[in-house]
């Protein structure tokens, strides 16, 4: 072999072996373009474990609002014998709701500690948890930096918003520039995912999300949401939005026909579009778990909406016996059987005892059922509790089979309060010198929460109460009798001592069979922490009060006392007319020390809860009827 000849052999091999290791640069090069910085980032690594050009990646739903230990360590722990490429979650990583610095960073370390046993790369979205004041917000730009972000893997768009900015259920404006740029500079992207805390689309209230989606109406792309802890599937505009349950978040845990259940979904991207699955820490389940049709068949009976008990309210003395309307409603396209039983007490008794029926759709049908009361002149409302109703729908149709909702309802009685009219303006002072009497007491609460067996007994807290009127307001007054106060400035009122007055004033109906979950909306909710020599009086969400309201509430050598004024002029807009009637429930939270699990004692049953019973602490005004 000749020097030329050797020396061309030569030649060709080094460049092929330089070409080799070019190769092998490239391909060890994660396919990801994303805005890196000498800061914190939103993100925990970018060593991206697979790299095809079908990738898989894993998202996590909400952690918070009453978290349940353990569940999301154990979906980390899953998500490592899945190994998808990354991970993203939709938002509420800490307990969050707190002014207290130290508190908020304590929990950012918690969390911070869990993830980091996750193998492959994690992408923060920000929820109301994280972000619910101007301090945590801060605290995220230090630990974590951005709070919306995008980036590029394998061709496909990442936007992950934030709901938080500058308020809740809000998108900026500078985030929405921002993301008009980011679209506008990748228009022939594979697809677009879009990940924020809140499903913005489904909220009157929500502000910037049409901006938004009218960014994103020419191009195919996948929306996830988390917030509400309950999975639904909704299409708009050809697109697919998805709003996730929970991972380790507050739920009843009823399971995938009520959208309750703890889970990760897991996406893969082909050629073509995204395949969804919804893996639960137990299975496996496709995004049709939960569609449009199967929420229209039982939203109404998770919105209470099938059965209606007209109220039980009483003037006077006890009677033997009382009657009452069970109404039905059938609201769907499909016929509806009810079965149900209705279960007497030692001290109340009802026919019928069972109810079967069947209601084609958009029917009603009513129930008349009589309640005869054992020895009623030995007895105090307080003394009865309420009959429980436990029924069950069904649907006839085959693919509705496994569809059986059940559910409980009370049927309580309760007296027909009087609020007295005042001659003489009350001073809204937390002075309670000026009240004639206060008439209602708690010292055996219908309902506690929090921790039970943390009550003690009247001694450790208890309280009595009165409601007046005159031509201006309508006022109510709180005494509470608290044997060791606690109070905490950086916690809401719910966490340290503290007096919760809920007023209900829409029309009879709506009143007495709704809920009351939507506060500043549907009712008032004062909750107030006393004052004391170093802080002031605290009054939770103040500024949604209707305009007007007054309020105080102040340490007594006792415990403490708390008055509230509200507009006449709230109460006739509520109910249309010159006002008559309104709902009324106190509560009183006592903690004696910071480390004390706590009580909530109630006057009645919490509206929000199954507990509760049609028009239970009905108020009218003196001569109302």
């Amino acid at each position: 072999m000749n020097n030329f000849l050797f020396r061309q052999i030569i030649l060709l091999c080094w460049i092929l072996s330089i070409g080799l290791i070019l190769c092998a640069e490239t391909l060890t090069t994660a396919p990801i373009k994303i805005e890196q910085q000498n800061a914190p980032t939103p993100w925990t690594h970018l060593d991206f474990h697979n790299k095809p050009e079908n990738f898989q990646f894993a998202i996590m739903a909400d952690r918070n609002g009453k978290e349940r230990s353990g569940v999301f360590e154990d979906a980390i722990n899953k998500l490592n014998l899945l190994q998808p490429e990354f991970v993203i979650c939709v938002g509420d990583l800490i307990p969050g709701y707190s002014k207290d610095a130290q508190r908020i960073n304590s929990q950012w370390d918690v969390f911070q500690s869990v993830i980091k046993n996750l193998e492959m790369p994690f992408f923060y979205v920000p929820g109301n948890h994280d972000l619910t004041n101007d301090m945590q917000r801060r605290i995220w730009k230090e630990r974590i930096g951005k709070s919306y972000y995008h980036f590029l893997y394998h061709d496909v768009l990442f936007l992950c918003v934030c709901t938080e900015e500058p308020q809740e259920w809000q998108i900026s404006q500078p985030q929405i520039k921002y993301f008009r740029e980011v679209l506008s500079k990748n228009r022939d992207v594979r697809w677009t995912f879009v990940f924020m805390h809140k499903p913005m689309w489904n909220n009157k209230k929500a502000k910037g999300w049409q901006d938004m989606e009218k960014l994103l109406q020419d191009r195919p792309h996948t929306v996830f949401a988390g917030h509400n802890h309950r999975y639904n599937k909704f299409e708009r505009n050809g697109n697919e939005y998805i709003i996730i349950a929970t991972t380790g978040g507050g739920s009843s845990m009823r399971g995938p026909l009520y959208g309750e259940f703890d889970h990760v979904v897991w996406v893969t991207m082909t050629e073509e579009k995204p395949r969804i699955a919804n893996l639960m820490l137990n299975g496996i389940a496709d995004t049709n778990i939960r569609t449009a049709e199967m929420v229209a068949l039982i939203e109404p009976v998770q919105k209470g909406r099938i059965i209606q008990i007209e109220p039980i309210l009483i003037e006077g003395a006890l009677p033997e016996r009382v009657k009452t309307d069970i109404k039905f409603h059938n609201p769907t396209r499909l016929p509806m059987s009810i079965k149900g039983s209705l279960k007497s007490t030692s001290r109340l008794h009802i026919q019928p005892a069972g109810i079967n029926l069947t209601l084609p759709p958009d029917a009603t049908d009513t129930i008349n059922a009589t309640i005869n009361i054992v020895r009623p002149e030995n007895l105090a409302i307080e003394d009865l509790p309420p009959i429980l109703f436990k029924w069950a729908v069904s649907y006839e149709e085959q693919q509705f089979a496994g569809l059986q909702p059940t559910g409980e309802t009370q049927i309580g009685i309760d007296r027909k309060f009087v609020c007295p009219k005042r001659t003489e303006p009350i001073a809204v002072d937390g002075n309670l010198s000026d009240w004639a009497s206060l008439p209602h007491t708690c010292t055996a609460p219908m309902q506690i929460n929090l921790e039970p067996g943390a009550w003690k007994g009247a001694e450790d807290s208890s309280f009595r109460f009165g409601a007046a009127w005159d031509d201006e307001y309508l006022y109510i007054a709180v005494e509470v009798i608290d044997d060791e106060l606690f109070s905490n400035p950086e916690a809401p009122p719910w966490e340290q001592d503290a007096v919760e007055i809920r007023i209900d004033a829409r029309p009879a109906r709506q009143r007495h069979h709704g809920r009351g979950k939507n506060e500043f909306t549907n009712f008032l909710l004062f909750a107030m922490t006393p004052a004391t020599d170093k802080t002031p009086s605290f009054c939770y969400n103040n500024e949604e009060l209707p305009s007007g309201c007054r309020y105080s509430c102040k340490r007594t050598a006792t415990g403490f006392a708390a008055e509230v004024a509200v507009p006449r002029a709230w109460l006739d807009a509520k109910q249309k007319q010159a006002w008559e009637a309104f709902r009324l429930n106190i509560f009183v939270d006592d903690f004696d020390s910071a480390t004390d699990p706590g009580s909530q004692i109630c006057w009645r049953p919490d509206w929000r809860s199954q507990e509760s019973w049609a028009g239970s602490g009905s108020f009218w005004r003196d001569g109302e009827k």
